[in-house]
């Protein structure tokens, strides 16, 4: 054992060790090899939201942080705000934008990563919730166009004011 690892140890013994940003986060996924596996359903509890910048792919992008609570430990899912461009020339906004839209603090929620093509993407699902009764999500993970950074004031979305769903008091 290293004299980091014997630190950390001593820390956690009492309970003054804070963690790396890397152990708040909620995992769908492990590696095996270049490919993503789903590691099964998460069922969490839904906490707040909010603003963020997150790293894709080497890029720094506009994203939005999801808490949640998996078994008593309070984790964090970070998605982009921006998902492929659209027909309009504009970005859209990414399919999980679409999906926790509709989800309220304190739901119970089940999530899994699905293989799809060369990535994959995230199935959220109330828990108990069927298949066949979720709203039908256009997905393009092959294109690669979701992870294109913003540039300053494009299709930045309005943060402020009364009808911003990510600011929570």
């Amino acid at each position: 054992m290293n004299t980091a690892s014997k630190v950390v140890d001593q820390l956690k013994e009492k309970g003054l060790y804070k963690g790396s940003p890397n152990d708040s986060k909620l995992r769908l996924t492990d590696r095996e090899g270049n490919k993503n596996i789903s590691n099964g359903v998460h069922t969490v509890k839904l906490g707040k939201d909010e603003l963020v910048k997150i790293n894709k792919n080497g890029i720094d992008v506009q994203g939005i942080r999801q808490w949640v609570n998996e078994n008593g430990r309070i984790l964090h899912y970070d998605y982009p705000i921006y998902g492929e461009m659209g027909e309009n020339g504009k970005r859209n906004e990414h399919y999980l934008v679409r999906i926790f839209k509709d989800l309220k603090e304190g739901e119970t929620v089940e999530m899994r990563f699905v293989p799809k093509g060369l990535n994959g993407y995230i199935d959220v699902r109330l828990k108990g919730q069927d298949k066949d009764s979720l709203p039908s999500v256009n997905l393009d993970d092959d294109s690669g166009k979701d992870t294109q950074p913003i540039q300053e004031g494009e299709n930045e979305p309005d943060i402020s004011g009364e009808d911003n769903p990510f600011v929570v008091e």
